[in-house]
């Protein structure tokens, strides 16, 4: 991968295009916020989103207590 960037998303559908992507290791963070305002999802983000800075690639399901790891 020639640049380390995560695509963060709301969208399930992004679960199915890194399971089926071959070609590239993708870096896909689904966010599951207990509520959808601005400041919950920002929240979320602040919270949780170091914990998958290291990983080069993988499927992240993210909520509030939890980050689920998929490879």
């Amino acid at each position: 991968m020639e640049e380390d960037r995560t695509i963060i998303t709301l969208d399930d559908d992004f679960g199915e295009i890194y399971y089926f992507s071959n070609e590239e290791k993708l870096k896909v963070a689904v966010l599951k916020p207990a509520k959808t305002k601005i400041r919950d999802i920002n929240n979320l983000l602040k919270d949780q989103l170091s914990e998958i800075e290291d990983e080069n690639y993988g499927l992240f399901i993210i909520r509030e207590k939890q980050i689920r790891k998929i490879r």
